[in-house]
C-alpha cells in the first residue's frame, strides 16, 4: 500500500508480483507437462485412450486457472481526497477473468460499501472468503475485491482497509451483509458466487461452517507435517 498526498493507493507490491508469478507459471508449466505425457502414452483401449484424454483435459484445465489467477496483478484502487479510482479483473467466483473492470468516482457517486463472507465447500474442504463491494447511486456493483479470513496472511491486499476508507470519505459505513453459501469451486467457476441480494444464512449455521473451515486448515497443516516427516524419514 502506497500512501500519496491525502490518500493511497493499494496495490500488489514487487516482491507479491514476483513471487505469485513465479509460483503461478511454473504450477502451470507443471501441469501443462503432465498432459502432454498423458496425450503420449500409447494405449490400445479406447476406454483408456478416452480416460487419458479426459485426464489431460482437466490438467490443462487448472494450468489455465493458474495463468488466469496471474491477473491479479493489475488490482489497483486509488483512495483520493475527492474520489477514488480502481482498475480490477473481471471474475467468475474464485477465477479472475481476461476482461477488466475501470471506474473513476467521486464519493458523492457511492451509495454503500458493503461486504460479505462466501463459504467454498468442495470435495469436504471448507474454506471463507471476505468479498468487499462499492454501489454506486446509479444501482452499479464493483467489486473491491476478496481476502481470506485470516487477515495476516502474507502478500494478502487490504481490502478491507480500501472499504473502511471509501466508506468514510462517502460518509457512510461497510455494510456487514452476512455470510452465504457458494458451494464447490467447480460450480462457482461455472455459475458464478450468489448475487449479493442472496439472503445471508443464519447465525449459527455461519459459525458451524466457521468451525468446519477452521478444521479444514488444521487438517491441511497436520497432512502437510505428516508429508514433511515422512521425507525427512525416508531421506534419513
Amino acid at each position: 500500500m502506497e500512501h500519496t498526498s491525502g490518500g493511497f493507493v493499494l496495490k500488489p507490491g514487487p516482491l507479491r508480483i514476483v513471487l505469485l508469478t513465479v509460483t503461478f507459471v511454473i504450477c502451470a508449466a507443471v501441469f501443462l507437462f503432465m498432459a502432454a505425457i498423458l496425450i503420449m502414452i500409447d494405449v490400445d483401449s479406447l476406454l483408456a485412450r478416452f480416460a487419458l484424454v479426459l485426464g489431460a483435459l482437466v490438467l490443462v484445465a487448472l494450468a489455465v486457472f493458474f495463468l488466469l489467477l496471474l491477473r491479479t496483478n493489475i488490482v489497483r484502487v486509488e483512495v483520493g481526497p475527492e474520489r477514488f479510482k480502481l482498475r480490477m479483473p473481471r471474475v467468475r467466483g474464485p477465477v479472475p477473468l481476461l476482461g477488466s473492470i475501470k471506474a473513476d468516482l467521486p464519493y458523492s457517486a457511492v451509495a454503500s460499501v458493503e461486504t460479505r463472507e462466501e463459504v467454498y465447500s468442495t470435495f469436504g474442504l471448507v474454506t471463507e472468503q471476505r468479498a468487499y463491494s462499492v454501489v454506486t447511486r446509479d444501482g452499479v456493483r464493483l467489486p473491491l475485491g476478496t481476502m481470506v479470513e485470516n487477515r495476516s496472511a502474507p502478500l494478502q491486499l487490504r481490502f478491507d482497509q480500501v472499504a473502511a476508507r471509501i466508506a468514510e470519505r462517502a460518509g457512510t459505513s461497510v455494510v456487514e451483509r452476512g455470510a452465504v453459501m457458494v458451494g464447490g469451486t467447480v460450480r462457482a467457476i461455472i455459475h458464478d458466487a450468489p448475487p449479493w441480494s442472496t439472503e445471508a444464512m443464519a447465525a449459527p449455521e455461519s459459525e458451524a461452517w466457521h468451525q468446519r473451515a477452521i478444521l479444514s486448515v488444521q487438517l491441511i497443516a497436520v497432512l502437510g507435517l505428516a508429508v514433511a516427516l515422512l521425507r525427512a524419514c525416508a531421506g534419513s
